[in-house]
């Protein structure tokens, strides 16, 4: 008798293991439009979906051979039912519906087949952007209360491409003759020894670009110069020498329009620096201390601006513009 019991409690253990066994059907998991679940602010007119069949984890060689995908409105209207389409794709299948609406939540369905007949299918939902392409459409009239791009903020000490016109006018009667424009200055990775591979702690207004214009020649009749010095960014950078000099040409500077208004633009894209006044190039040198580019904000940025004059009253009209490539969007002067 008690033989027989333990018989009758194994064939019933299997024929529940098999009973829970045929119960485990595929499902649908991984519902996704444009990439994402449930996405708000959807901005294609053409969306994309993609789901992916879950199957019973007993059973192996278990694939998708169809799916039928419907999209409903907010209204229950359907805006496109694809039909049942017989193939194993279940990803990037593109919208062929009506044209969706703007701000409108949509819900999807899709039914799919697999190779043994069974079906499963599940509802999701996404939801549309204002999809417009002008900025302006489908804001019911809102204005933006923002700054423009003349309103940009300057993270001066976070720019490693800009673009620095220099404006100047020499007086008659200037002592010196001499006028430099400084930038890249303080910037925080040469004041610390811990920030930059040379081990520079470079204090206050000890490490800058200074670009040097000397007009001194002109009274002489020869060319006027322009001297690049850098210091503080490399131990061997020296305070005198200039790292770089640069001839100006006589159709750019000379005795007779010496006492003009002038403006020079340096053009700074990760340390590779060009000299140009209108469409005359200058000179180019590289102030990058570390070389060429790099994946870190590289030498120099804007930083600290300002100007050197030996007697304030040499020059006057004396300002910096400071550009990007579409815009101004600060400037220092006097």
């Amino acid at each position: 008798m008690g033989r027989k019991s333990f018989l009758i409690i194994i064939l019933l253990g299997i024929i529940l293991s098999s009973s829970t066994y045929r119960k485990e059907y595929m499902s649908i998991a991984e519902m996704k439009v444009g990439l994402a679940e449930n996405p708000l602010g959807l901005d294609t007119s053409v969306p994309r979906f993609g789901w992916q069949l879950v199957s019973n984890p007993h059973e192996r060689g278990i694939y998708q051979t169809a799916y039928q995908l419907e999209v409903k409105d907010e209204a229950g209207k359907v805006v496109w039912n694809s039909g049942k389409v017989t193939t194993d794709v279940s990803q990037h299948v593109t919208y062929q519906g009506e044209a969706l609406k703007p701000a409108t939540r949509y819900t999807w369905k899709v039914k799919i087949w697999n190779n043994k007949g069974e079906i499963a299918e599940k509802d999701s939902w996404f939801e549309t952007s204002l999809m417009t392409s002008d900025d302006k459409e489908g804001w019911n009239g809102a204005r933006w209360i923002g700054g423009s791009d003349e309103d940009m903020v300057l993270y001066s000490h976070y720019l490693p491409v800009f673009r620095l016109d220099c404006s100047f006018q020499m007086k008659k009667q200037a002592a010196s003759r001499k006028i430099a424009f400084v930038y890249g200055a303080n910037d925080e990775r040469l004041m610390d020894a811990n920030k930059n591979i040379y081990h520079i702690a470079s204090g206050k207004d000890e490490s800058y670009i200074k670009i040097e214009f000397d007009l001194s020649p002109l009274k002489d009749g020869r060319n006027a110069w322009v001297h690049i010095y850098r210091a503080g960014y490399r131990p061997d950078d020296k305070l005198s020498v200039p790292l770089k000099s640069f001839m100006l040409p006589a159709d750019v500077l000379n005795a007779e329009n010496q006492y003009q208004s002038h403006t020079f633009s340096l053009y700074s894209n990760l340390g590779f620096t060009t000299l140009k006044k209108g469409e005359v190039q200058i000179g180019e040198v590289n102030l990058n201390p570390l070389g060429q580019g790099g994946d870190f904000v590289a030498f120099p940025v804007v930083g600290d601006v300002g100007y050197v004059l030996e007697h304030a009253t040499d020059f006057s009209g004396v300002r910096t513009d400071i550009r990007n490539f579409r815009s101004s969007f600060c400037h220092l002067g006097c």
